[in-house]
């Protein structure tokens, strides 16, 4: 691959990632120069920025924090670029490329409709029970304005949550009610506050894959 092909090629597969619901990473030698330099170039700066508007679930540092003499101060930019974009960017940049054919199916209908119906009551939340994660991936590819917070009874499956886009996962035990338990937590944590709508989905068989089925609209 030349190198002139990397952005346009970046773009395409961050536009497949969403549309096949798989989380992206971007690790393009982002900060390179902080490896050996305390401060970063405009270019490397445009470069995380870029990987924002187009929608990645996630940047990614490597020499800079593994061997760099700089790692703290690369998060540090990493984060504040990251931040600065996401709250100055109001839709992730559409690329066009050659259609995926994805056959329809239940569980990528659900996440239409739960996005679909968190922003026609203005909720302030998703909250998501997964037990293999797919349900918070799915709901995340569409890039929905409104936080996701997964809640699952396995720690692996919600470290894995951790850098899928707009994502926040808990772990909680398999239970019929996970995802109202997690609510009543949030709230009383001061996460949500009283009269917040939170649009919550979760299924008839907690803690078996692929089975949700049910959404529910909740006033706190």
């Amino acid at each position: 691959t030349s190198p002139e092909s990397v952005p346009i090629l970046q773009r395409k597969i961050i536009e497949l990632c969403k549309k096949c619901a798989k989380p992206s990473i971007v690790a393009t030698q982002m900060l390179a120069s902080m490896t050996d330099r305390p401060e970063p170039t405009r270019a490397e700066i445009s470069d995380v920025a870029t990987s924002v508007i187009l929608g990645a679930d996630s940047v990614m540092l490597s020499d800079e924090t593994a061997s760099g003499h700089y790692p703290i101060e690369s998060i540090k930019v990493m984060k504040r670029v990251v931040n600065y974009t996401q709250d100055h960017t109001q839709e992730p940049i559409m690329t066009s490329f050659a259609q995926v054919e994805i056959k329809p199916s239940v569980g990528l209908a659900i996440p239409k409709a739960i996005i679909g119906l968190a922003k026609e009551v203005k909720a302030v939340a998703i909250v998501a029970e997964t037990k293999s994660g797919a349900t918070a991936v799915n709901i995340s590819s569409h890039r929905p304005t409104v936080p996701i917070i997964a809640v699952t009874s396995s720690d692996r499956v919600a470290q894995q949550l951790a850098i899928v886009y707009g994502t926040k996962s808990y772990v909680q035990p398999d239970d019929r009610l996970q995802a109202t338990k997690l609510t009543n937590w949030l709230l009383r944590t001061k996460l949500f506050k009283k009269g917040d709508i939170v649009v919550t989905a979760s299924g008839q068989q907690p803690g078996v894959i692929g089975t949700t089925d049910t959404i529910k609209v909740r006033a706190l």
